[in-house]
């Protein structure tokens, strides 16, 4: 029975990435072509920009994100030297790649770039913190009960 659940909830955190991006990838593809979805985007940019993507709350993003590299490259390297298991080695490589992807989106692309840049930016922040929680539920099926 165990064996069911841990794929169930494996099968759950992949399900759980796509929709979000995918979302903000269909957006970005018809904003090109269809007038009222770039309208909409303009206008929920506009609204971000104010409320969920101030200055201030970029960098808080930024340094959550820089951490979160920081901490992904420590555990990875503790847990490559101390010779954990090999599915934690890859959600810790998953997790440190979707903050960099982060750090990335907020760095080098602007909001101009990407019609949909607030919600790709949204969405990244998500599976960052679905990669965080499937790195604390991986890490604390590993530790051997008493």
């Amino acid at each position: 029975m165990s064996h069911y659940l841990k794929q169930i909830s494996n099968l759950l955190f992949i399900i759980a990435h796509f929709p979000v991006l995918l979302v903000a990838a269909a957006l970005e593809y018809f904003s090109d072509s269809k007038m009222g979805v770039y309208r909409y985007l303009v206008y929920k940019n506009r609204v971000f920009e104010a409320s969920l993507f101030t200055k201030g709350m970029v960098t808080v993003y930024q340094y959550l994100l820089a951490a979160g590299v920081i901490l992904g490259l420590i555990l990875l390297l503790w847990n490559i030297f101390k010779g954990g298991k090999k599915e934690i080695r890859q959600q810790e490589a998953l997790f440190l790649l979707a903050n960099a992807i982060g750090l990335y989106f907020i760095f080098i692309v602007s909001p101009g770039q990407l019609a949909a840049y607030y919600f790709f930016l949204m969405g990244i922040l998500v599976v960052v913190t679905l990669r965080f929680l499937r790195l604390v539920v991986t890490g604390l099926r590993s530790v051997p009960s008493k």
